[in-house]
């Protein structure tokens, strides 16, 4: 019975991290449309690349 709490946590922050992921390229991926009409853009800055400018600026 104890096995099914230890499983359901990495699993729910797991899920966690590729929907932040998905919104964000969704929600940039609309930018770029709207900016340029275009579906696809070049310039849009890589989730990963956003993630690590964020966590150095949340750095206490």
């Amino acid at each position: 019975m104890r096995i099914i709490p230890i499983l359901l946590v990495p699993s729910l922050i797991g899920a966690s991290a590729c929907s932040n992921q998905a919104a964000y390229d969704a929600i940039k991926h609309n930018q770029c449309l709207e900016k340029t009409g275009k579906i696809h853009c070049e310039e849009i800055e890589d989730y990963q690349e956003y993630k690590k400018k964020r966590d150095e600026l949340l750095k206490p």
